[in-house]
């Protein structure tokens, strides 16, 4: 994803509206607060687990069908909004979760909050 070598300090990265598929090379930024990857095409979250200071992550109008693979992140802000996912899992380790916009998926049940 990152097909150049950011700055090491790099915070902030907006990657909206491209051709992504897999979320990669993001672990490479430590400092990496806020990623932004709307309208892309990634089918699943992964390649995050080591970015322990990312406090906010958009993944919204791509084609995510699962929440997963986000225990342990610090992540304050999930907007999961216009993508597949069918059941509300995958957050229970989010201890300093604030806000979550899961609006436009094919939730059926309010359950797994």
């Amino acid at each position: 994803m990152l097909d150049f070598a950011p700055p090491a300090n790099l915070e902030v990265a907006d990657y909206s509206h491209n051709q992504i598929e897999v979320i990669e090379n993001v672990c490479f930024n430590p400092y990496m607060k806020l990623l932004c990857l709307d309208d892309n095409k990634i089918s699943k979250i992964e390649g995050l687990k080591t970015n322990k200071s990312l406090t906010s992550l958009s993944l919204r109008m791509n084609q995510i069908t699962k929440i997963e693979n986000l225990d342990g992140l610090n992540l304050e802000d999930i907007n999961l909004s216009q993508n597949q996912i069918g059941k509300v899992t995958g957050l229970s380790n989010l201890p300093f979760l604030k806000e979550l916009d899961l609006s436009k998926n094919h939730i059926r049940h309010l359950t797994g909050l």
